[in-house]
């Protein structure tokens, strides 16, 4: 299949190119690696882990870990297209600034999946009540398309080109309002029954009404379902 999105990858490109020359920006690295167990016929549960290392900040070229994470979730999976999970997750931070303390998270997530045409559209709604400092709250909203990119010979061994944006609200007693939008794209594809593979870049606009900040991530992910 020829590439569909050309126009995309450059507009893409370019805007990638204007914030990379801005002050107020970074770039980090964020691996992940998470394992699936299903439990039962109706329950999984998943437990993952990633970091984020900084490797450019304010037009300067650096290396320093910025956090390790590790978390897990308990999901209940009513049907094909629904699931609800609930979970924990742990940020190490303290480990690599001594004036910075952990953030641990409460995770609520519903997730809806659609099919049209061979394209999956996922759908995911998240609160997530955070302790560190401050008790503060953030909802999302995620939006997923997994669009198949090349024709396999095994279909159970697809290629996909994953675009998907995120619309988070930050809010606490102690906190002030604030919102961010995150854009993603990259490819998805199956080695294995029991292997995915994962890459692409996120792109976060962060307390866009207030002070904005810019962040591009270059993801890569490995997920075993066992």
């Amino acid at each position: 299949m020829k590439l569909k999105y050309p126009l995309f990858i450059v507009l893409s490109s370019l805007y990638i190119c204007n914030i990379y020359a801005k002050s107020n920006f970074d770039l980090t690295l964020h691996p992940n690696i998470g394992f699936t167990f299903p439990i039962q016929e109706k329950w999984e549960t998943k437990i993952y882990t990633t970091n984020q290392d900084i490797v450019y900040i304010n037009r300067e070229k650096t290396f320093e870990v910025g956090y390790w994470e590790i978390g897990g979730l308990g999901s209940y999976i009513f049907d094909k297209t629904r699931k609800i999970s609930l979970g924990y997750q742990h940020r190490f931070i303290h480990t690599f600034y001594e004036d910075k303390l952990d953030e641990k998270r409460i995770l609520v997530y519903y997730r809806n999946v659609y099919t049209i045409r061979k394209t999956k559209l996922e759908g995911i709604f998240k609160f997530e009540p955070r302790f560190q400092h401050e008790s503060f709250f953030s909802n999302r909203y995620e939006i997923n398309a997994d669009i198949p990119f090349v024709k396999s010979e095994n279909n159970n061994r697809p290629f996909y080109f994953v675009l998907g944006t995120e619309a988070l609200i930050f809010y606490g007693k102690e906190r002030n309002t604030s919102l961010d939008q995150r854009f993603k794209m990259g490819f998805k594809k199956s080695i294995s029954k029991h292997f995915v593979f994962s890459a692409g870049l996120q792109y976060r606009l962060q307390n866009y009404t207030r002070i904005p900040y810019h962040r591009l991530i270059v993801q890569m992910g490995y997920n075993f379902n066992l």
